[in-house]
């Protein structure tokens, strides 16, 4: 996972190697009291201090140095 800041907003990315399935990327989130997914795709997490709103990830593959877009979403596991 790749952590970065911009416009005081804290970001993360993935970069996979070539036949590595996303499916393998989870997180395990804690201290919220809400959390669910919208019908555009953007997680919403509530606290004691308020909304935390992730935007709808992207995702794209490299092929021949350009950018494809992939579809993807999110998914709340119960653990």
């Amino acid at each position: 996972m790749d952590l970065n800041g911009k416009n005081g907003e804290l970001k993360y990315s993935f970069e996979l190697d070539a036949n590595t399935s996303p499916d393998n990327i989870q997180m395990k989130l804690e201290g919220q009291d809400d959390m669910f997914i919208d019908d555009e795709g953007n997680l919403h997490l509530t606290n004691r201090f308020g909304e935390i709103l992730e935007n709808k990830p992207i995702a794209w593959n490299v092929i021949e140095g350009r950018k494809r877009k992939v579809e993807v979403e999110e998914q709340l596991l119960e653990i």
